[in-house]
């Protein structure tokens, strides 16, 4: 009868441990939700912000074109006023790509997760207010139709100038 020293199994349990993937080979990314690592959470989240950003700009320029709507802030205001949806265009991209980039390229880190669900919340929240939007714009357009003077500086069509 033959006994294996254990010592004989260690150059088997080395090259299993070796086909491990990176995740597993402690990289400091563990495994977590949904069986997925951080940096591939990141990546999730950033292709989620990407997507609802162009949905964004989409109904955007489509309100933009068609019924105009309130915008709040000054600055984007001021680029829609211009009536180019290029600018508009141009605008969304300068505001999402650099966060896009840094949340890419760092996408290990626990920051960088936590900028990801912040922004993804922010944008879902967006999307719920569209929808609000969506419901409240028949009759805002009955009472801009009805009262023509009294329109508010901070509605925005495409192609017209502001008046400030």
């Amino acid at each position: 009868m033959s006994a294996v020293h254990p010592s004989a199994a260690a150059p088997l349990l080395a090259s299993a441990s070796s086909l491990a993937s990176p995740l597993e080979q402690g990289t400091g990314d563990r495994l977590g939700l949904f069986g997925r690592g951080r940096g591939t959470r990141v990546l999730m989240l950033a292709a989620l912000i990407a997507a609802m950003s162009a949905a964004d700009l989409y109904i955007t320029a489509l309100y933009l074109g068609t019924t105009g709507m309130a915008e709040e802030n000054p600055l984007a205001r001021l680029i829609m006023s211009h009536g180019s949806i290029g600018y508009l265009s141009a605008w969304k991209l300068a505001s999402v790509l650099p966060a896009l980039t840094l949340m890419i390229a760092y996408r290990r880190r626990l920051t960088m997760e936590l900028l990801g669900w912040v922004a993804s919340a922010v944008l879902a929240g967006v999307m719920v207010r569209w929808v609000q939007y969506a419901g409240e714009t028949d009759s805002l357009m009955i009472a801009l139709q009805a009262a023509p003077d009294m329109r508010d500086d901070r509605w925005v069509v495409l192609g017209e100038r502001s008046r400030s």
